[in-house]
């Protein structure tokens, strides 16, 4: 999934300027709130914590308390359940009106 990066590294799902897009497997399916939690530092690059500590690529890891994110991620993933089931009995429904039986 292409995210992208600011100065600091840290993901966003959606560009709101002069951010650096970068295709990261691990955002796939998830939730901006997820993506939004994590910085990413791709292979070669490297950013300085502002205690002095240096990290370099290529490195994945939440900067929000990953529990937030996680919940975040499961309201996300049963509202998508939800949705799916609402289009199937939308489905059914029409398929009915139509005289067709969906159970076939």
């Amino acid at each position: 999934m292409i995210v992208f990066l600011d100065e600091n590294y840290i993901c966003h799902a959606e560009n709101g300027g002069n951010l650096a897009a970068v295709d990261v497997d691990h955002f796939d399916g998830k939730c901006p709130t997820y993506i939004n939690g994590y910085r990413y530092i791709p292979d070669g690059h490297s950013w300085t914590a502002p205690d002095g500590t240096v990290y370099r690529g290529e490195m994945l890891s939440p900067w929000k308390p990953w529990d937030s994110l996680d919940a975040a991620q499961r309201e996300y993933e049963l509202q998508q359940l939800a949705d799916m089931e609402a289009e199937l009995a939308d489905a059914k429904a029409a398929l009915e009106m139509l005289g067709v039986s969906a159970d076939e």
